[in-house]
């Protein structure tokens, strides 16, 4: 799925078991400037994500077939959580994320309501 008002070349696909790793490469990459500033690795850096595909959803923006940013959401009850949002260092990557603000198709289907935690 390409993502509206995007950038050529970006497309906006659901996670499959198979793409564990590099999920884990590009959460290590973006959180990894972090680590000097709260001593330690961030949450995101800890997880399993072969075992984290299996029980969330992780919708992935590629530029090609490299990945640039993904988007880790649960169903909560009656909510739909944003989990875990990882952008990759180059800056395209940046500009990418912010051209795909639009929510992917079923998004919307998967939550009753909506609620914003800081964390």
């Amino acid at each position: 799925m390409t993502a509206p008002g995007s950038l050529p070349g970006l497309a906006l696909r659901q996670a499959q078991a198979h793409d564990a790793a590099a999920v884990a490469a590009l959460v290590q990459a973006a959180y990894a400037p972090w680590i000097p500033l709260i001593g330690r690795e961030p949450k995101p850096m800890t997880v399993d994500y072969a075992q984290a595909l299996k029980a969330n959803r992780f919708d992935l923006l590629e530029d090609g077939a490299r990945l640039m940013a993904l988007i880790e959401t649960a169903v909560v009850e009656d909510h739909l959580l944003v989990d875990n949002v990882a952008v990759g260092p180059r800056p395209r990557a940046w500009a990418s994320a912010s051209a795909c603000s639009p929510m992917p198709k079923g998004w919307r289907a998967r939550r009753a309501s909506a609620s914003c935690v800081s964390i």
